[in-house]
């Protein structure tokens, strides 16, 4: 997951074509040609951008630019739910906290956080999810979702 790398410790690595959806040529080896949107159709009509994954890499690749708490900060694990293939932490430094929580698996999870404290703000901002200090959500299939806190 592209969200995983946008928001663990470390540099992410994304290989080229990844954020369009392509995949390897017949070489596992190997990748096929770049696929350049403004190149018009190729011999293969199906081999086209995924205009909406490449957005959602923009969209993660700015939150990472944003908040330097996900280039720099420190790690902890908040939860792991091994039932659900659910597994948060949260990211800290520069005066803020970022929390992740992460769904491996191929059905929508609804975990809750107690005891994180107040102020959390959905990371996109939809309308936030705190309340009194507790954040319950369902997070979708194979998906995320980040929240976000200042803190002094």
């Amino acid at each position: 997951m592209a969200l995983v790398q946008m928001t663990y410790v470390g540099a992410p690595m994304i290989y080229f074509g990844d954020e369009v959806g392509m995949w390897g040529s017949n070489d596992p080896n190997n990748r096929k040609p770049m696929v350049w949107q403004d190149l018009g159709v190729y011999e293969d009509p199906q081999q086209t951008v995924d205009g909406a994954l490449l957005n959602y890499y923009r969209t993660i690749i700015a939150l990472r630019a944003a908040h330097p708490a996900l280039r720099t900060g420190t790690f902890r694990t908040v939860l792991t739910d091994d039932a659900q293939d659910v597994w948060a932490f949260v990211r800290s430094g520069h005066g803020e906290e970022l929390l992740v929580a992460l769904n491996a698996s191929d059905r929508p999870a609804t975990v809750s956080f107690a005891a994180l404290g107040e102020g959390w703000q959905d990371a996109y901002g939809t309308p936030g999810f705190a309340d009194n200090g507790l954040i319950s959500t369902t997070i979708p299939a194979v998906g995320g979702r980040v929240w976000h806190r200042r803190i002094k």
